[in-house]
């Protein structure tokens, strides 16, 4: 026999093999699931761009812990703050959204307009704002 001929035989019995494990693999793999019966909506004025940006936040006491705990920070780059910040008319919004209810909160972070002002936003600081 020669070399080629059992390298040939090998290859023929790893092939339904690989098959069979690609198959197996196939069928135990789960596909993203949406819960469309219990979804939460959150609207603000489409001019704001309201949801450019959606991080999930936790708490502090867990994921699964608390469900209460969880929220989601939204992004809303051209949100209207001109009743939050003198003299500022688009700066942008960011918002923790209750995900018990379709409620949004302005996270506030300059009241004052300050042209000057640095701010260094870390998702932590979610957990410092009450409610």
């Amino acid at each position: 026999m020669s070399g080629d001929s059992i390298h040939r035989r090998r290859m023929a019995l790893h092939c339904p093999i690989t098959s069979l494990i690609l198959l197996l693999i196939a069928m135990s793999a789960h596909g993203y699931n949406i819960d469309l019966p219990s979804y939460v909506r959150f609207r603000q004025s489409s001019n704001s761009m309201f949801g450019f940006s959606i991080a999930m936040h936790k708490g502090r006491s867990g994921f699964y812990g608390n469900q209460n705990n969880v929220s989601l920070i939204v992004g809303a780059p051209k949100f209207d703050t001109s009743r939050y910040q003198q003299g500022v008319t688009e700066a942008g919004g960011v918002f923790k959204c209750s995900l018990n209810d379709d409620d949004c909160k302005l996270v506030p972070f300059d009241s004052k307009g300050k042209k000057n002002a640095c701010i260094y936003i870390l998702l932590y600081i979610c957990t410092l704002i009450p409610g």
